[in-house]
């Protein structure tokens, strides 16, 4: 079942914000397009994304460099080893919002 979680306010991400929704670390990301919300590790060797860098709508891991499509979750190559899980944004007044699967 997918449910909505509130999970900050929209004040509080000026670029990135790692949360906390459970078990789930999600990073909460704002690029030219929008709020984004993906996994916060990266899956080379685990770096917290939100130290990374963003740079369009893609965030660099701040370890070595792997680099996430935010709209996708998609890696753009090694040292990557997979995509990132992607977590559906909305805003309700000034909160966001995440859809997650309980």
């Amino acid at each position: 079942m997918e449910r909505w979680v509130d999970v900050a306010g929209v004040a509080d991400l000026d670029e990135c914000l790692a949360v906390q929704v459970g078990e789930l670390e999600i990073g909460l990301f704002r690029s030219k397009s929008g709020i984004h919300a993906v996994s916060n590790s990266c899956t080379h060797v685990g770096a917290p994304l939100t130290d990374g860098y963003i740079t369009g709508d893609d965030v660099l891991c701040p370890w070595h460099g792997a680099k996430f499509c935010l709209k996708t979750g998609a890696s753009h190559g090694p040292p990557a080893m997979s995509g990132l899980r992607v977590f559906v944004t909305k805003i309700s007044g000034d909160r966001i919002l995440v859809q997650v699967n309980s």
